[in-house]
């Protein structure tokens, strides 16, 4: 069982290739869905201007990049019963934004929001930091599912950054179908070990 939150960094010489390479196709492509491919928890539709991307995030199931405007989203979606019974949405939220947050000169962030996506629980944070000379600026989501923990962190530089629209990209979530998954307690002694052991790498 892995969080993989990765601190994510633009790669400029491929964000202005894809840019060009998305200009010369004249016009912009219709929205699409896409499903996270691994246990098929979450699927996410993406306005137009948007496609699938790769190599964001290691973990992400499903990952998307805007490459006109430079912006980014992945989603992360972990089973419920690989968590004890007793990690909440708010201990997840704050697990792994300490993640996210790692690695970068913090200068701000404002949260936790509540809010209800798709007719679940979240948290959101937003965060402002300093990485590689450049301002980023992050929306971090994190929904309790039915059946799954989903992160979604949606991201660009600072000029590029618009909360507005990873928020409406929000509105195209939802949690796949599935079995009621099976939680169980943490065992008697085990307080401190609620979240799986979790790792991070820089991209």
């Amino acid at each position: 069982m892995h969080i993989i939150v990765a601190l994510i960094t633009v790669s400029f010489a491929l964000l202005y290739r894809e840019r060009l390479r998305y200009i010369a196709r004249w016009r912009r492509p219709a929205g699409r869905s896409l499903i996270e491919d691994d246990l098929h928890l979450a699927r996410l539709h993406l306005p137009a201007g948007w496609r699938p991307a790769r190599d964001l995030n290691e973990g992400a199931g499903i990952q998307a990049i805007n490459p006109l405007h430079g912006r980014h989203l992945i989603v992360i979606s972990e089973a419920l019963e690989d968590y004890a019974l007793e990690v909440t949405v708010h201990e997840h939220a704050r697990i792994t934004l300490d993640l996210l947050t790692r690695g970068i000169k913090v200068k701000g962030i404002t949260g936790p929001r509540h809010c209800i996506i798709s007719g679940h629980e979240a948290v959101q944070y937003e965060v402002e930091g300093f990485h590689d000379n450049t301002w980023v600026k992050y929306l971090h989501t994190t929904i309790a599912g039915r059946r799954a923990f989903h992160q979604i962190i949606g991201w660009a530089t600072q000029s590029r950054y618009n909360r507005e629209l990873f928020e409406s990209i929000l509105d195209g979530f939802s949690e796949q179908p599935g079995p009621d998954p099976m939680r169980w307690p943490a065992p008697a002694g085990f307080a401190e070990d609620l979240l799986p052991s979790v790792s991070s790498r820089v991209h």
